[in-house]
């Protein structure tokens, strides 16, 4: 009787704690944000998510950035867009996100840097006065110099940001390249803020 009870009390403490596990444990995310953030010439600007695509075992985000509107401040201004995708349709393990973005924006100023942002509003100053400025021939080529130095920091610091975050500034040359890989890709349908599903439409590419 007494190794019977034993039993019969190890398996009750053993269905407790498994019940005790299954209610901890964490439930599966249903949904996976994507947010694309970059930084614009002016403040009548907005980007904007076209759509999502698995390429191979990579997520690819599209997005353009747009003016609205006729008049805007002279500005950097940072925009961002975020969509939300159901995890079912995206791969099973782990994935590379890549964001595709074409338009005006400025190349590495979606990471909010500061360091980033300073010397592009720097840059964009030098330039401002440049145009106005009487120079003499020798400290216009001076400051010329000056402003292209800075301008080569600038890239460099860019690229590398850029790199880390996954980022790609498309040309306008290079848009019908990234059409003809869409084409043969899934495209995945998403959910904006207060929006209805955008649909993934047979033949629609963006």
């Amino acid at each position: 009787m007494k190794v019977q009870s034993r039993k019969r009390a190890f398996l009750f403490r053993a269905m407790a704690l498994l019940a005790m596990a299954m209610t901890a444990a964490p439930a599966a995310e249903s949904e996976k944000q994507f947010k694309v953030s970059a930084t614009a010439p002016a403040t009548n600007y907005k980007i904007s998510i076209s759509g999502v695509y698995q390429v191979k075992e990579e997520i690819w985000v599209i997005s353009r950035v747009k003016q609205v509107g006729d008049f805007g401040g002279q500005a950097l201004t940072t925009v961002s867009d975020t969509v939300k995708v159901n995890t079912s349709d995206l791969p099973a393990g782990k994935f590379k996100t890549l964001h595709k973005i074409s338009g005006r924006a400025m190349k590495g100023g979606g990471s909010g840097r500061p360091d980033i942002r300073e010397l592009q509003k720097r840059i964009a100053k030098m330039k401002s006065f440049a145009a106005r400025a009487r120079f003499t021939p020798q400290a216009h080529q001076e400051y010329l110099s000056k402003l292209s130095a800075l301008e080569q920091q600038l890239e460099k610091l860019q690229a590398g940001e850029d790199e880390k975050n996954g980022v790609e500034y498309i040309s306008k040359t290079g848009e019908a390249q990234l059409d003809k890989t869409l084409a043969k890709a899934k495209k995945i349908a998403f959910v904006r803020a207060d929006k209805e599903t955008t649909p993934v439409r047979p033949g629609k590419k963006r």
